[in-house]
């Protein structure tokens, strides 16, 4: 409860923002993630991206309607925050179980729920929130089936892994996850069928969706719309490579700046020097990060290496695909790196000090994350300055960010 009470504050202050003043933060994404939630729509590009949201935003809006006796607005924004809320529960079950003790599990889930990403990306309508729960989902089911695969079960997660797709594209690759712990477990002859049941199924089930609802015409309007946005040449730009691990992995968890805007980039990490809180919650997550690199070197856990095989492709995807805005999938990826951490210092001895020093990086990052987001006021309101700064020169088809 007390996790939906941060996000439905947090959700009534940045809501009006986003919805009712175009080019802000998440521009069009937002305003057509909103309308989804208001009506049942399959129309625009949005829909067509996450179709999965697109099927069950309204239905569950009206749903809070009908149960509450509230207006449309105030039940999209219940189901907003409840979702948030549904995010931080889920990884705290899913680290508790698999990767660490319950101190560890709740602070790290905590820090999940007060990353920048996730504070910023769950209390506005987005179609991330159910992405990163099906990761979670995803991740859930792999690790309770990981040393029992069999056809049956590689299909069904397989399945599961289109069913991910369909709220975000980019999710038909969790497949990687299980592919690359079989490769390590049980060599490359018997992982091949095993990879290949769970691609076809992953791939069967999203194409029958999208075909369903709306024909083969999909394919060529998401290739088409690939071409503007994807480039081999973005890895020859050390700015774009740079970029998207900063964001992704150190902008994601701390605002670098006091100020909501679209576009991060690397010169911004001194930022972090002009706030003390700021600064020693990016020392401690660099200690976590630390933590991870032993863990993967001295350990070589199968498990870890695959859902940091599966970070490690996600990253080269985003400097392939809009790595100008990576922050925006961050809450895609958080959870693999919580799940991550809470096994690296689970790992560690001298646990009262590891914990005592995840607290004190979680509370920073609380204290300054939710001090940047409830900062933010409207465009043109009085005393402040522009919350959310995005360039003018960004135009609608520019703000409708890919996947």
């Amino acid at each position: 409860m007390a996790w939906f009470g941060l996000y439905a504050h947090t959700t009534a202050h940045l809501y009006p923002i986003v919805t009712d003043f175009e080019h802000e933060i998440f521009g069009v994404d937002s305003q057509d993630a909103d309308l989804m939630l208001r009506e049942l729509t399959l129309v625009g590009v949005d829909a067509q991206k996450h179709p999965l949201y697109a099927l069950l935003a309204r239905p569950l809006v009206a749903s809070i309607e009908w149960l509450s006796g509230s207006d449309v607005r105030s039940a999209a924004q219940t189901l907003v925050a409840g979702l948030a809320a549904a995010n931080v529960l889920g990884l705290l079950l899913l680290v508790r179980r698999f990767f660490c003790n319950w101190p560890l599990a709740c602070i790290v889930a905590a820090a999940f729920g007060l990353s920048f990403a996730g504070l910023v990306i769950f209390s506005v309508p987005e179609t991330y929130a159910l992405g990163s729960l099906l990761v979670m989902a995803y991740a859930y089911a792999f690790l309770q089936v990981k040393d029992r695969l069999t056809p049956l079960t590689a299909g069904l997660l397989g399945m599961l892994a289109g069913l991910a797709g369909l709220a975000n594209p980019v999710l038909l690759t969790l497949g990687l996850i299980p592919g690359l712990y079989l490769l390590q477990s049980r060599g490359f002859r018997r992982t091949v069928p095993l990879a290949c049941i769970m691609l076809l199924a992953s791939v069967l089930l999203f194409c029958v969706v999208v075909v369903s609802l709306w024909g083969t015409p999909y394919f060529r309007m998401s290739v088409e719309y690939a071409e503007d946005w994807a480039s081999l040449g973005h890895f020859m730009q050390p700015k774009a490579v740079v970029g998207v691990v900063v964001q992704l992995f150190l902008y994601a968890a701390v605002a670098p700046v006091e100020e909501l805007r679209l576009l991060y980039r690397p010169g911004q990490l001194f930022g972090f020097v002009e706030s003390w809180p700021a600064l020693v919650a990016l020392c401690g997550y660099g200690l976590g990060f630390l933590a991870v690199a032993r863990r993967l070197w001295k350990v070589r856990d199968p498990v870890d290496l695959s859902l940091a095989g599966w970070l490690l492709f996600s990253v080269g995807f985003w400097i392939y695909f809009n790595p100008a805005e990576a922050i925006l999938y961050a809450v895609l990826l958080l959870p693999c790196v919580a799940m991550l951490i809470g096994s690296s210092l689970h790992d560690l001895p001298r646990q009262p000090g590891i914990c005592a020093v995840a607290l004190v990086t979680l509370l920073c990052t609380g204290g300054r994350n939710v001090d940047v987001v409830l900062m933010a006021e409207a465009p043109g309101q009085a005393g402040s300055a522009p919350a959310f700064a995005v360039p003018p020169s960004r135009s609608l088809r520019r703000c409708c960010v890919p996947l």
